[in-house]
């Protein structure tokens, strides 16, 4: 997250810029002096910015933590894109912690990466061999930050909005999933099978949550068969 000062509206009050994901967003800092520890966030309604707090704020000197009055995407100073996704999901996304990425080192994520992946297989000797391929993509500053923008939107209410909706898919199904996935544990698989009308679960033993290294075969046989019938 980068900063900059615009406007200072009191002695103790700054209109500032933060650029998260693709964005700059405008807000009002009161009080930054007292840190971010238990800082008050203030979000305005559908029609209006950070400028509704402004009989406010003063008032709220006397709590001796830092305020901030955001104008979220497409509001006040910040950012007008057209499209964008100004849903509530949306707007949790931009004001989610930004500059996580800017405070981790790339040597950092390739070092969790490397001690992390070989948890989602079960033949960890010969995943040594492969490791390489699946963590270079991200070896560089523009990698991590890609890295951290797929993770940061596995948000759970997008997968929740999805699969409600499967059961109404219509069309045939197949579900394959490992045995042994520490990751996302059978009984999902398991749970979507029984919400999908007429779908079929193959489970693949001896198999962890990176199912297509340990058993391509069994992968393979699996979607053949579903195929021919």
């Amino acid at each position: 997250m980068t900063q900059t000062t615009d406007v200072e509206a009191t002695s103790d009050q700054e209109r500032r810029k933060a650029h998260a994901i693709h964005y700059n967003l405008s807000y009002i800092v009161q009080g930054a002096g007292h840190g971010t520890d238990g800082a008050i966030v203030l979000l305005h309604d559908i029609v209006a910015g950070a400028f509704a707090w402004n009989n406010i704020l003063p008032r709220l000197a006397a709590a001796n933590r830092a305020v901030y009055a955001i104008d979220m995407l497409g509001y006040g100073l910040s950012d007008h894109p057209w499209p964008a996704d100004t849903s509530i999901w949306g707007h949790a996304d931009g004001l989610a912690d930004p500059e996580l990425p800017k405070r981790t080192r790339v040597e950092d994520v390739i070092n969790d990466l490397r001690a992390t992946l070989p948890n989602g297989v079960q033949n960890t000797k010969a995943f040594e061999k492969v490791l390489d391929g699946y963590i270079e993509p991200w070896n560089s500053e523009l990698g991590k930050e890609l890295l951290f923008q797929h993770i940061r939107l596995l948000h759970p209410n997008y997968s929740n909005s999805v699969s409600s909706d499967l059961k109404a898919l219509g069309r045939p199904a197949l579900i394959i999933w490992a045995e042994n996935d520490q990751q996302i544990p059978l009984k999902f698989g398991q749970r979507l099978h029984r919400e999908i009308a007429g779908s079929r679960l193959v489970t693949i033993p001896d198999a962890g949550h990176m199912v297509l290294f340990d058993a391509p075969g069994a992968v393979a046989d699996a979607i053949v068969d579903f195929v021919e019938q």
